[in-house]
């Protein structure tokens, strides 16, 4: 037979493994995002270094551009 405590303690246990499964879906979802919008950025990036005229989808208007920041001298990667 089972006693009270460790019925509680399974419980707890499986709450706990709920919770860790929505951390790890919320991290999984998060790095998805993450990739996506890198390669979405080198792919802009790339294009622009062969076609001057190219406009991306996130250039709004002239002072809300992500092609500007993207090609930069600030950036990160190629320095």
């Amino acid at each position: 037979m089972t006693t009270s405590s460790s019925v509680a303690a399974r419980q707890s246990l499986i709450n706990i493994s709920k919770k860790l499964d929505k951390v790890n879906a919320g991290i999984i979802t998060s790095c998805i995002v993450g990739m996506s919008l890198s390669y979405y950025a080198y792919i802009v990036e790339t294009t622009k270094e062969k076609d001057h005229n190219y406009m991306a989808m996130c250039d709004i208007s002239e002072r809300v551009s992500c092609t500007k920041a993207f090609m930069s001298d600030f950036k990160c990667s190629k320095n």
